[in-house]
């Protein structure tokens, strides 16, 4: 999916889950939190485009970073925000609007035709549920 559909989708979940305490804060880390696992573009700079097809959608879209990353991403979050705000916001409401925001990426990714490695490191298959293509503009709106 493209970054902007990923970023919406992150948003949406993490709306959905922290709004009552966090507010839009919450939808805000969200959005970035739903489009950070594709930072894997940048472990293949300068490979070839087998390289690229082969890292992108890798490890950061396996569905154990999401569990292993939100925490610390949430927890640094709530530390940011508790130095900026006299209420932060749960600490362990972070770290679950984040890690779900973030498990949101891979889970989008497998409804296109091109997939992702779900259960990296422990095997280098690729699932793909074919339901949408890569870029849907239709279902960023």
């Amino acid at each position: 999916m493209d970054p902007f559909s990923q970023a919406a989708l992150g948003a949406v979940v993490a709306q959905t889950v922290g709004h009552r305490s966090l507010g839009y804060r919450a939808a805000a880390y969200g959005a970035l939190a739903g489009a950070f696992p594709d930072v894997d573009v940048l472990f293949s700079i300068g490979g070839d485009f087998v390289d690229q097809l082969i890292t992108h959608r890798g490890i950061t879209h396996s569905l154990f970073f999401a569990p292993l990353a939100g925490p610390a991403l949430g927890w640094l979050i709530w530390y940011r925000e508790r130095a900026r705000r006299a209420d932060p916001g749960r600490k362990s409401l972070w770290m679950l609007v984040i890690t779900l925001a973030l498990l949101s990426h891979p889970l989008l990714d497998l409804l296109t035709p091109y997939g992702t490695q779900l259960l990296l490191p422990f095997s280098n298959a690729r699932f793909a549920i074919n339901a949408m293509p890569i870029i849907d503009p239709a279902y960023t709106l």
